[in-house]
């Protein structure tokens, strides 16, 4: 492995973590003032009255402001996906440097190419 392949190998080893630390800075930075956001669902352009998401990103970002009453009127679920957010991150980051550690020792090892 050259170290093309192994700078590649960590980008997509952390890829998901920065995804998901990038989704909760995103939410955390946004406005809590609604009326200047666009609605994302596609549930609400099909014309469809009911979906079991809306509100969910605003719930979050109000409880990133602080606004916990009015987040738990906006949506239910704004607590528990942080915390689900917060957890996933955390197991990632133990796998991923638990495959690193694992794969030290063979850094070592050079190998004689053709």
């Amino acid at each position: 492995m050259g170290k093309d392949s192994n700078i590649w190998f960590v980008i997509r080893l952390y890829a998901e973590v920065v995804i998901w630390l990038g989704a909760l800075v995103w939410l955390a930075s946004s406005s809590a003032d609604f009326s200047a956001h666009a609605a994302l669902c596609p549930f609400k352009s099909l014309g469809w009255s009911f979906c079991p998401g809306c509100g969910l990103g605003r719930s979050i970002i109000l409880l990133f402001h602080g606004e916990f009453a009015e987040s738990l009127s906006m949506h239910w679920l704004g607590l528990p996906v942080i915390l689900v957010f917060i957890w996933r991150i955390v197991t990632l980051l133990k796998k991923n440097r638990q495959i690193l550690r694992h794969l030290k020792p063979f850094k070592s090892i050079k190998i004689n190419k053709p």
